[in-house]
């Protein structure tokens, strides 16, 4: 038991190391950029684009995700240059990191 998770129940896994944004290359990004994640449990998992206003730009993924290590590729051309947050949710974790786009 690692300790009770945000909705009451004990925690059985170790969320720092099975959930997670692992890399995300090249970086900073012009056309595309590869995002390397992990999720501990089949589970929805979201995975959103914000910008620095903390819109969504682009839903990335929405959906039931099985357990273990992904690869998803971002097409960010149509974005102009700046700074964006990629925010991932699955269950009660979320983290996010930023992504720079240059042109």
């Amino acid at each position: 038991l690692l300790g009770i998770c945000r909705d009451g129940g004990a925690r059985l896994v170790d969320a720092s190391t099975t959930f997670g944004i692992s890399a995300i290359y090249p970086h900073p990004a012009r056309t595309t950029t590869r995002v390397v994640f992990s999720i501990g449990g089949l589970d929805r998992v979201t995975m959103s684009l914000r910008d620095a206003n903390g819109r969504v730009v682009r839903t990335l993924l929405d959906g039931h995700v099985a357990p273990g290590q992904h690869e998803l590729d971002v097409d960010v051309e149509l974005l102009p240059s700046g700074t964006y947050t990629l925010v991932l949710n699955s269950g009660a974790w979320t983290t996010s990191t930023p992504i720079l786009v240059v042109k």
